[in-house]
């Protein structure tokens, strides 16, 4: 259950008509949201329990489905506290209460949260088994089956439809996902290269046309197996499209002995031999039971090795593949991480190779679409075999497919993965050489990988860490400090020190500082993954403080950014350019922005440059301008498009396109309110205008050119990205450095002009004044505010800015 589902939970069990109908007020306009107010203001519980059913199946079906089903985790939970309070005999049905379990299932899949129907699943299931409430029940077993088959977990899903038909009433689902996870089955390694192949997936029909083939041609000696004959008049009579299961097996079975038939006389390995060899291991891949014996993994093993080296040498890919899945697969289940490594490795660079020769980003993903967990399972198997540096590489080769994918689109040319997983082999030398430490994070389902490169170029694993993509992504909701401790609205979840949540982050370097690997003072460079993107490591707990007091700490966006980073020349730019823009309201308040303007004096009194200020401060005017090898200072609003609050149906916007910083256009200053309505969105220079900026002179279009320089970005959430695919990942952090930008200093929240002001003096001084590198000038900067009094000391001023890039 997520923090979402505690609140309502909490609400509902505190028995205040306010709090639940303020719960109320906050769900989507619609008819049934009103039809049920009455209830929920109710002092009846089983009153309330109604209209919680009426919400969760209203907005289940399409209109707020990810609403209805961290609503159903609750409401389920309340309606059974409400049931064993009355007894069988009360007014309260099982049945309604069974049901929102099973319309809240149907909306965690119908959005693709599969993992958290899966675990409400498993709360039902044996909870309504216990109290033989069967009405529901079928259609509960039928949506954890469709949950699993969406997280691939075919054998599982396979098993579960032998409890589903046991059930006296059987759930109209189960003959569509019956069919569907047949399909699956049959060809669980098949990996599609384009359409056309999609479209060829070997059906019965297909099946059917082959054995008939097969058997016209046949000799009619004894040896021609007359019941396919049989067999087949049989299945032409009733019609292929009508066969049952039973009757694809028995064709499959069918299949099976021709095959023998027509191969009997060849020693040599061939197609149909290969083919049979995957069917047989795939059904015995697929049994809970025998697909996990050890004696029959190692049979199964024995046939798949006289099948690789065929399938490799003869130019059978698609076979090749399938063949390392389950060589993996099998392997994996007897323990023989190293075997399960070599099988996936080999199988990743048929994967890429493939993808190497498509400069479709949409193509590119899609032939390895049928590998969904690939990299997962490889980092999680390297990391078993203790191949240290080969998780690093791919570790750093599966952040490099979406980039690779972006900048494929981008520059309509193909992008070899290589060009990312590479530099990781290289890191060590690196690290040795600047006198820094290192990590590449890999952010999972359930947790977290982690790779450290040592300052003497050692590699060192974590054990997995214990946070997931869900867990991560729901904690980026508190990012903030100043959200610790408080709770936004009634019935939320308290989150007391987000610091302390993801200590296990870095808690497992404690061996490393002890060993004096690390040391106080040392530089920590990571990169993140998903949505460790949003937290500044700087703050999070190590040995009960924030970890920025121990080491000075930049970002950077995988190896191959380091890489063409540290391979520059340490410069100081000599020049600055400063873009000053507050929001027409801002010109009230004086002494805002004023403050806002005194990291620009202060520039201008250190280096020669320009300034562009209000109204001449345009994305034409940065078209124009000369921004390589300068210190480029933003001082403006910056915006990044919400998650949460969003109205119905309407889905967040991309922050490729509209997250950026506010600056002037035709009609003067932004307005603020404009801008968080959307409709100054020609006035924001965005991650995707950065990249491609088009001056209104020349059809040519042509990024900007950062080359060289440090850029400053003093607005709100200019360090914010969201998961997604491609460039929907990708904020304006990554968009300056693609654009050559050798630092960049960027925030984790809303931050004010004093305080934002104050840092940056701070840090200009110690770095372009003193003479320290970007490290110790980013360090120097938070610990001293760190000692001060009042705001300055709290994480919401000293951990907002993240150095990210060159921190020589």
């Amino acid at each position: 259950m997520n923090d979402q589902s505690k609140r309502f939970l909490t609400v509902l069990r505190r028995g205040n008509k306010d709090e639940r109908l303020g719960l109320l007020q906050e769900m989507p306009p619609s008819p049934m949201r009103d039809a049920a107010s009455l209830l929920l203001g109710s002092e009846k519980q089983e009153a309330q329990v109604m209209a919680l059913n009426t919400l969760v199946t209203a907005y289940g079906f399409g209109q707020a489905a990810e609403l209805a089903g961290d609503l159903a985790r609750a409401a389920y939970a309340f309606g059974r506290d409400v049931f064993d309070q009355q007894g069988p005999k009360g007014s309260l049905t099982l049945f309604t209460v069974s049901a929102i379990a099973s319309s809240g299932l149907h909306a965690f899949n119908l959005i693709g949260r599969y993992s958290e129907s899966v675990a409400f699943a498993d709360e039902v299931i044996p909870d309504l088994e216990s109290l033989a409430e069967d009405t529901n029940l079928p259609d509960i077993y039928a949506h954890k089956i469709e949950a699993l088959i969406g997280l691939h977990r075919l054998d599982e899903a396979f098993g579960r439809f032998e409890e589903a038909e046991k059930c006296q009433k059987h759930s109209v689902h189960l003959p569509r996902l019956k069919k569907k996870l047949e399909e699956l089955m049959q060809h669980v390694t098949k990996l599609p290269s384009d359409k056309r192949q999609d479209a060829q997936s070997t059906t019965p029909e297909d099946i059917l046309a082959l054995l008939k083939g097969l058997a016209d041609g046949a000799r009619t000696d004894s040896d021609t197996p007359d019941n396919i004959h049989a067999l087949i008049r049989l299945l032409q009579e009733k019609g292929a499209s009508t066969q049952t299961p039973e009757d694809f097996q028995r064709l499959s079975a069918a299949l099976d002995e021709m095959q023998k038939v027509l191969t009997k006389s060849s020693k040599e390995m061939n197609e149909w031999q290969a083919n049979t060899i995957h069917r047989q291991v795939g059904h015995l891949l697929q049994d809970e039971i025998k697909g996990r014996d050890r004696s029959l993994l190692a049979k199964a093993l024995k046939e798949l090795n006289q099948v690789e080296p065929w399938a490799r040498k003869s130019g059978h890919v698609d076979v090749h593949n399938d063949t390392l899945w389950e060589m993996y697969i099998c392997h994996f289940r007897m323990g023989a991480w190293a075997e399960a490594a070599d099988a996936l490795q080999m199988l990743r660079r048929n994967v890429e190779k493939r993808r190497a020769g498509i400069k479709d980003p949409l193509e590119r993903a899609g032939a390895g679409a049928k590998f969904p967990y690939l990299y997962p399972a490889l980092c999680q198997t390297l990391l078993k075999a203790g191949r240290i540096k080969e998780l690093l590489g791919a570790i750093e080769g599966a952040k490099g497919r979406a980039v690779a994918d972006v900048m494929a689109q981008r520059a309509h040319q193909v992008i070899d993965e290589a060009e990312f997983a590479e530099p990781a082999t290289r890191m060590g030398e690196l690290m040795v050489q600047n006198k820094a430490h290192y990590i590449s994070f890999l952010v999972d389902d359930d947790n977290t990988l982690a790779v450290l490169v040592g300052k003497d170029g050692s590699l060192h694993a974590s054990n997995p860490i214990p946070l997931g993509k869900d867990r991560i992504r729901s904690a980026s909701e508190y990012v903030d400090p100043r959200s610790w401790g408080i709770r936004e609205f009634i019935g939320a979840p308290l989150i007391k020190d987000m610091a302390e949540v993801l200590e296990p982050l870095v808690a497992w370097l404690d061996p490393h500082f002890r060993s004096g690997l690390i040391e106080n003072g040392d530089h920590l460079c990571y990169s993140p993954d998903e949505h460790l993107h949003q937290f500044p490591l700087a703050y999070v707990r190590f040995r009960g403080e924030p970890l920025g007091r121990r080491v000075s700490i930049s970002r950077t966006h995988g190896a191959r950014a380091l890489a063409l980073i540290l391979g520059r020349r340490v410069s100081r730019p000599p020049t600055f350019l400063s873009v000053e823009v507050p929001a027409h309201q801002d010109l009230e308040n004086e002494a805002m922005v004023r403050r806002l303007r005194t990291p620009s004096t202060w520039l201008a009194s250190h280096l020669s440059g320009t300034t562009y200020r209000d109204e001449k401060a345009t994305v034409e005017a940065l078209c124009r301008a000369d921004l390589s090898e300068r210190v480029v200072h933003f001082a403006t609003h910056g915006t990044f498009p919400a998650e949460r609050g969003l109205s119905p149906g309407r889905l967040p916007q991309n922050p490729f396109t509209h997250s950026g910083l506010a600056l002037a256009g035709a009609d003067g200053l932004p307005d603020r309110g404009r801008l968080d309505r959307g409709e100054e969105h020609a006035k924001l220079l965005t991650p995707e205008r950065v990249l491609v900026a088009q001056r209104e002179s020349s059809t040519v279009k042509k990024g900007l050119d950062f080359t060289g320089s440090h850029v400053t970005l003093q607005g709100c959430v200019t360090g914010l990205a969201r998961e997604g695919i491609g460039g929907d990942a990708l904020g304006l952090d990554w968009a300056f450095s693609q654009q050559g930008a050798s630092s960049l200093l960027a925030s984790h929240w809303n931050v004010s002009a004093e305080l934002s002001t104050e840092f940056f003096l701070r840090f200009y001084r110690s770095w372009l004044e003193r003479g320290n590198s970007r490290a110790t000038a980013w360090r120097q900067t938070i610990l001293g505010m760190m000692g001060e009094q009042g705001a300055l000391s709290k994480p919401y001023a000293w951990a907002a800015f993240s150095l990210s890039g060159d921190w020589r």
